[in-house]
């Protein structure tokens, strides 16, 4: 008859700390596993050319993170005014919306709360562009041969 009919998944908000709890290792640039550690370890025993790829990936990735959407917010309480950049932004979603003890990061969550809805948004397109490209260096990984039993 013509018609058709889309199914999306439905997140919520328990899938969202999931993805944050992966997606941290992933983006913290001092941890281990983090794209910045492994394209620093890649470059090591690349040649010439694919070492000018990676700086140019790391200043991206560097722009992306502190620029997704702009956003700097900055918000006024009886007593203070604090800023929220864009990296202080990320560390109270990692750190509040996954791991509930910093009371600190707690108290800051509740004060940008009204605009996680401009900012997520905008963060989930940033960690896509991040998931991208941890997959693109897997499949280069891979592709040498690194991950051999």
């Amino acid at each position: 008859n013509g018609t058709w009919t889309t199914e999306y998944p439905k997140y919520g908000k328990d899938d969202f700390r999931s993805f944050l709890t992966l997606f941290r290792q992933i983006d913290v640039k001092n941890n281990h596993i983090g794209l910045f550690h492994i394209m620093s370890i890649l470059g090591k025993y690349s040649n010439t050319e694919e070492q000018k790829v990676f700086k140019q990936v790391k200043r991206r990735l560097g722009y992306e993170r502190k620029s997704f959407g702009g956003i700097n917010i900055s918000i006024q309480d009886k007593n203070n005014k604090e800023a929220f950049s864009t990296e202080k932004i990320m560390d109270t979603i990692y750190n509040a919306e996954v791991f509930h003890s910093d009371v600190n990061k707690q108290s800051a969550l509740k004060k940008i709360e009204g605009y996680l809805p401009l900012i997520l948004p905008m963060f989930i397109g940033y960690a896509t562009f991040v998931t991208k490209l941890a997959c693109q260096f897997a499949r280069v990984i891979e592709k040498r041969g690194y991950l051999k039993d």
